[in-house]
């Protein structure tokens, strides 16, 4: 490469790096930052169909047919006081623990209210307070009722 083309390359780069670095700015768009959404997070301790699924801690397990009254892919849903659907999540497979197979539901809602309601599968709606869905919900389904745990 010549001295006159390198140096036209070396103009050319000049006149576009400040261009560029303009364009990105939202000044004056009227945006405003977006709130962190709500990742309300569950597990569920369902009975454990060993015949299907052995008793491997730690291996994945699904839903027990005849065993248990949740089963994956059931509804899980978020609302606010007034009713309104925030968000819907799933029961999905989960791991063995402790001869239990435990399944995982997660639901992303927005930040605001104050309380929710949960309703996993067919159970009662549960109410909650908004600091209370900042850990992780446990539950387990034995005898036909959804009972949350206390950790």
């Amino acid at each position: 490469m010549n001295r006159r083309a390198g140096a036209a390359l070396f103009g050319l780069a000049a006149l576009l790096i400040p261009t560029s670095a303009c364009t990105s700015s939202t000044k004056g768009t009227g945006s405003s930052p977006s709130q962190t959404p709500r990742q309300v997070r569950g597990e569920i301790a369902t009975s454990l169909h060993k015949g299907m699924y052995g008793e491997t801690e730690g291996a994945s397990c699904g839903d027990s047919p005849g065993y248990s009254w949740v089963a994956v892919g059931q509804p899980v849903k978020v609302s606010d006081e007034q009713g309104k659907t925030l968000g819907i999540g799933r029961i999905e497979n989960g791991y063995i623990e402790g001869g239990y197979c435990i399944l995982k539901f997660q639901v992303q809602v927005p930040t605001g209210p104050q309380f929710y309601n949960l309703t996993v599968a067919n159970f009662p709606t549960m109410p909650y307070r908004a600091d209370e869905l900042d850990t992780e919900l446990s539950f387990s389904d034995y005898g036909g009722s959804l009972t949350p745990i206390q950790e």
